[in-house]
């Protein structure tokens, strides 16, 4: 088991939780398992489970630009992010797990192994203390969204912002803390935009409590990121936010 937390250690362990999988077994069903796409609306599963393996590309080929920039030979990597980037082709959705498992041979779980240690160790992961007490935030939220005297615009940024971090969390098996820090990014801007109406309603418990899910999304992220520059953005946002709630 990796060691690290990084993007070939995220993907290695995304891939072999699939092992067991059927060959007969269709792919897109298969994927929806991995991912825990389970919705009502099926054209809404395929556009999920077609930008999950859009992440996994772009996990991919951060793998190999790292690899590329440390001089490692492509000859180690270049042929098991080529037979993943099959593995995980949206072109396929409709075939059976067979002809996805076909690309996932013994070969590439042991060289995404060897990149996972290669790789700088990039996060720590977030505890599940932490992501419980995220979503029950956002459940308490949800809440009190249901009954609350703010104005339609503010409860629709809100319910954006909800969105913003249900996506986040969805997404951490594949792009880990990363996704949350890029939607902190995402609603710094709606709080500078709406600054006076957020003022405005301050005392309200949905603004105090949607102030507390960010401040709480924040300091995880910093606790998760070791980059100093990165690590520092939640502090950042928090005295941020802090200055409109």
């Amino acid at each position: 088991m990796p060691t690290k937390f990084n993007s070939a250690s995220r993907i290695l362990d995304l891939l072999k939780q699939t092992i067991p999988y059927r060959d007969g077994a269709g792919c897109f069903a298969s994927w929806c398992t991995l991912f825990a796409i389970d919705g009502m609306d099926a054209n809404k599963n395929y556009i999920d489970v077609a930008n999950k393996l859009g992440l996994m590309y772009r996990e991919l080929q951060a793998i190999k630009t790292h690899l590329i920039a440390s001089n490692f030979s492509e000859i180690v990597f270049l042929p098991t992010i080529s037979k993943i980037e099959s593995a995980i082709s949206p072109q396929i959705l409709h075939a059976h797990w067979g002809d996805v498992k076909r690309n996932l041979t013994e070969d590439v779980y042991t060289s995404l192994s060897y990149c996972s240690e290669i790789l700088p160790d990039e996060e720590r992961s977030i505890t599940e203390e932490d992501f419980l007490e995220i979503v029950a935030l956002v459940n308490d939220l949800e809440m009190l969204l249901k009954d609350t005297a703010l104005p339609d615009h503010l409860v629709n940024l809100i319910r954006h912002h909800i969105e913003l971090i249900e996506i986040a969390l969805s997404n951490y098996p594949i792009t880990g803390a990363q996704g949350l820090r890029n939607a902190s990014k995402q609603a710094i801007g709606d709080f500078v935009e709406s600054a006076d109406e957020i003022n405005a309603n301050k005392d309200s418990l949905a603004i105090k409590t949607f102030g507390k899910l960010w401040k709480k999304v924040n300091s995880v992220v910093d606790m998760a990121i070791k980059a100093d520059k990165l690590a520092q953005f939640g502090d950042r946002a928090i005295k941020l936010i802090e200055q409109f709630i």
